[in-house]
Protein backbone atom coordinates (compact mmCIF):
# COMPACT_ATOMS: atom_id res chain seq x y z
CA UNK A 1 0.00 0.00 0.00
CA UNK A 2 2.72 2.41 0.87
CA UNK A 3 4.29 1.52 -2.80
CA UNK A 4 1.34 2.16 -4.37
CA UNK A 5 1.32 5.74 -3.00
CA UNK A 6 4.31 6.67 -3.36
CA UNK A 7 4.47 5.52 -7.31
CA UNK A 8 1.06 7.47 -7.29
CA UNK A 9 2.85 10.18 -5.83
CA UNK A 10 5.81 10.23 -8.14
CA UNK A 11 3.64 9.92 -11.22
CA UNK A 12 1.03 12.76 -10.22
CA UNK A 13 4.63 15.20 -9.79
CA UNK A 14 5.67 14.03 -12.98
CA UNK A 15 2.39 15.19 -14.84
CA UNK A 16 2.16 18.64 -13.40
CA UNK A 17 6.08 18.96 -13.91
CA UNK A 18 5.02 18.28 -17.33
CA UNK A 19 2.11 20.46 -17.66
CA UNK A 20 3.65 23.26 -16.30
CA UNK A 21 6.80 22.84 -18.95
CA UNK A 22 4.77 22.84 -21.77
CA UNK A 23 2.26 25.80 -20.96
CA UNK A 24 5.30 28.17 -19.77
CA UNK A 25 8.62 26.72 -20.58
CA UNK A 26 11.74 28.14 -19.15
CA UNK A 27 13.09 30.23 -22.17
CA UNK A 28 16.62 28.97 -23.34
CA UNK A 29 19.10 30.67 -26.29
CA UNK A 30 22.28 30.28 -28.03
CA UNK A 31 25.08 31.29 -26.29
CA UNK A 32 28.25 32.31 -28.69
CA UNK A 33 29.80 29.17 -27.87
CA UNK A 34 26.58 27.20 -29.14
CA UNK A 35 25.67 26.28 -26.32
CA UNK A 36 21.92 26.14 -24.78
CA UNK A 37 21.32 28.49 -21.85
CA UNK A 38 19.06 29.67 -20.02
CA UNK A 39 17.58 33.37 -19.54
CA UNK A 40 18.78 35.44 -16.57
CA UNK A 41 16.07 38.15 -16.43
CA UNK A 42 17.41 41.37 -14.99
CA UNK A 43 15.70 44.27 -13.35
CA UNK A 44 14.61 47.28 -15.50
CA UNK A 45 13.53 50.68 -14.37
CA UNK A 46 10.58 51.24 -16.93
CA UNK A 47 6.45 52.17 -17.03
CA UNK A 48 3.53 50.27 -16.46
CA UNK A 49 0.01 52.00 -17.83
CA UNK A 50 -2.23 49.54 -16.39
CA UNK A 51 -5.80 48.93 -18.01
CA UNK A 52 -7.31 50.43 -15.11
CA UNK A 53 -5.96 53.95 -15.52
CA UNK A 54 -3.15 53.78 -12.37
CA UNK A 55 0.56 54.09 -13.34
CA UNK A 56 3.53 52.05 -11.94
CA UNK A 57 6.57 53.75 -12.03
CA UNK A 58 9.54 51.88 -10.62
CA UNK A 59 11.47 48.55 -11.52
CA UNK A 60 10.44 45.31 -12.97
CA UNK A 61 11.39 41.89 -13.41
CA UNK A 62 10.14 39.58 -15.50
CA UNK A 63 8.61 36.69 -13.41
CA UNK A 64 9.46 33.43 -15.07
CA UNK A 65 8.43 31.04 -12.37
CA UNK A 66 5.29 32.18 -11.93
CA UNK A 67 2.61 29.59 -12.61
CA UNK A 68 -0.40 29.70 -14.01
CA UNK A 69 -0.31 33.32 -14.49
CA UNK A 70 2.31 35.32 -15.88
CA UNK A 71 4.00 38.51 -14.31
CA UNK A 72 6.33 41.13 -13.95
CA UNK A 73 7.92 42.11 -10.52
CA UNK A 74 7.31 45.39 -9.59
CA UNK A 75 9.69 47.31 -7.29
CA UNK A 76 8.57 50.73 -6.22
CA UNK A 77 11.30 53.31 -5.32
CA UNK A 78 13.99 51.68 -3.16
CA UNK A 79 12.15 48.89 -2.00
CA UNK A 80 12.95 45.15 -2.25
CA UNK A 81 9.92 43.50 -1.50
CA UNK A 82 8.06 43.52 -4.63
CA UNK A 83 4.57 43.26 -6.09
CA UNK A 84 3.16 41.44 -8.72
CA UNK A 85 1.78 42.99 -12.43
CA UNK A 86 0.08 40.12 -13.93
CA UNK A 87 -0.47 40.51 -17.81
CA UNK A 88 -3.48 40.95 -17.49
CA UNK A 89 -3.19 44.01 -15.71
CA UNK A 90 -1.19 45.87 -17.93
CA UNK A 91 -2.15 47.67 -20.57
CA UNK A 92 1.23 48.95 -21.99
CA UNK A 93 4.51 48.62 -20.15
CA UNK A 94 8.25 50.46 -21.38
CA UNK A 95 11.54 49.33 -20.13
CA UNK A 96 14.66 50.77 -19.96
CA UNK A 97 17.15 48.89 -22.39
CA UNK A 98 16.93 46.98 -25.82
CA UNK A 99 18.30 44.69 -27.66
CA UNK A 100 20.77 46.18 -30.12
CA UNK A 101 20.55 43.44 -32.88
CA UNK A 102 16.84 44.19 -33.17
CA UNK A 103 16.92 48.19 -32.26
CA UNK A 104 19.62 49.46 -32.63
CA UNK A 105 18.18 53.29 -32.56
CA UNK A 106 15.89 52.44 -29.51
CA UNK A 107 16.83 52.47 -25.43
CA UNK A 108 14.03 51.18 -24.68
CA UNK A 109 11.45 47.65 -25.23
CA UNK A 110 7.46 48.19 -25.28
CA UNK A 111 5.25 45.51 -24.38
CA UNK A 112 1.71 45.84 -25.20
CA UNK A 113 -1.82 44.30 -24.76
CA UNK A 114 -3.76 43.46 -27.79
CA UNK A 115 -6.71 41.20 -27.32
CA UNK A 116 -6.23 40.69 -23.74
CA UNK A 117 -2.32 39.31 -23.89
CA UNK A 118 0.63 40.89 -23.97
CA UNK A 119 3.40 41.17 -26.69
CA UNK A 120 6.75 42.62 -27.61
CA UNK A 121 7.02 45.25 -29.62
CA UNK A 122 9.51 44.38 -32.49
CA UNK A 123 8.91 47.27 -34.53
CA UNK A 124 7.23 50.90 -33.94
CA UNK A 125 6.32 52.22 -36.95
CA UNK A 126 4.11 52.04 -39.71
CA UNK A 127 4.11 48.28 -40.23
CA UNK A 128 4.16 46.60 -36.55
CA UNK A 129 5.43 43.52 -35.65
CA UNK A 130 5.44 41.69 -32.50
CA UNK A 131 6.34 38.52 -30.35
CA UNK A 132 5.91 37.36 -26.99
CA UNK A 133 9.09 36.74 -25.66
CA UNK A 134 9.37 38.67 -22.48
CA UNK A 135 12.78 39.83 -22.78
CA UNK A 136 14.84 43.11 -23.04
CA UNK A 137 18.68 42.53 -23.45
CA UNK A 138 19.25 39.69 -21.66
CA UNK A 139 19.34 37.39 -24.72
CA UNK A 140 20.54 39.41 -27.60
CA UNK A 141 18.83 38.41 -31.10
CA UNK A 142 16.22 36.30 -29.58
CA UNK A 143 12.83 36.13 -31.71
CA UNK A 144 10.17 33.72 -31.07
CA UNK A 145 8.84 31.32 -33.53
CA UNK A 146 5.65 33.46 -34.12
CA UNK A 147 5.42 36.85 -34.92
CA UNK A 148 2.34 38.57 -35.02
CA UNK A 149 1.73 41.42 -37.92
CA UNK A 150 -0.82 43.76 -36.80
CA UNK A 151 -2.90 45.28 -40.01
CA UNK A 152 -6.03 46.85 -39.79
CA UNK A 153 -6.48 46.92 -36.53
CA UNK A 154 -6.42 42.95 -36.53
CA UNK A 155 -3.52 40.46 -35.19
CA UNK A 156 -2.20 38.01 -38.45
CA UNK A 157 -0.38 34.67 -36.71
CA UNK A 158 2.59 33.90 -38.63
CA UNK A 159 4.12 30.81 -36.91
CA UNK A 160 7.21 30.15 -38.96
CA UNK A 161 10.23 31.96 -40.89
CA UNK A 162 8.72 30.95 -44.11
CA UNK A 163 5.23 32.17 -43.30
CA UNK A 164 6.76 35.86 -42.46
CA UNK A 165 8.31 35.67 -45.58
CA UNK A 166 5.27 34.81 -47.54
CA UNK A 167 3.80 38.18 -45.88
CA UNK A 168 6.98 40.09 -46.63
CA UNK A 169 7.15 39.42 -50.02
CA UNK A 170 3.45 40.86 -49.92
CA UNK A 171 4.70 44.51 -48.81
CA UNK A 172 5.49 46.16 -51.70
CA UNK A 173 1.55 45.91 -53.01
CA UNK A 174 0.83 47.80 -50.37
CA UNK A 175 3.15 50.35 -49.78
CA UNK A 176 4.56 50.86 -53.12
CA UNK A 177 7.95 52.45 -52.77
CA UNK A 178 8.59 49.56 -50.60
CA UNK A 179 11.69 47.38 -51.80
CA UNK A 180 11.98 43.49 -50.95
CA UNK A 181 16.01 42.91 -51.05
CA UNK A 182 15.82 39.32 -51.44
CA UNK A 183 13.87 35.97 -51.80
CA UNK A 184 14.45 34.72 -48.29
CA UNK A 185 15.49 36.41 -45.19
CA UNK A 186 15.31 35.72 -41.38
CA UNK A 187 13.38 37.08 -39.02
CA UNK A 188 16.12 39.57 -38.14
CA UNK A 189 16.59 40.75 -41.45
CA UNK A 190 13.07 40.89 -42.09
CA UNK A 191 12.59 43.47 -39.81
CA UNK A 192 16.55 45.31 -40.67
CA UNK A 193 14.66 45.69 -43.76
CA UNK A 194 11.36 47.24 -42.50
CA UNK A 195 13.37 49.56 -40.62
CA UNK A 196 15.42 50.48 -43.46
CA UNK A 197 12.93 51.56 -45.24
CA UNK A 198 11.14 53.87 -42.57
CA UNK A 199 8.78 51.74 -41.75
Amino acid sequence: MILQKAIFTLLASFLVANFAYAQYPVLFYFAGNGNKSPVQYKIHEGIAKLIDGRTLEGRFKYDKWEFPTKNFLFYQNKQTNSIKARFGQINKITLRGADSTLNNDRDSTVFINLNGRLYRALTTGTIKLYDRVFVVNEAMGRIGKTIWVEENGKLIRLSSTKKLNQWYQTLPKKYPKFVVKQAYLNPQEIIEGIKEQGH
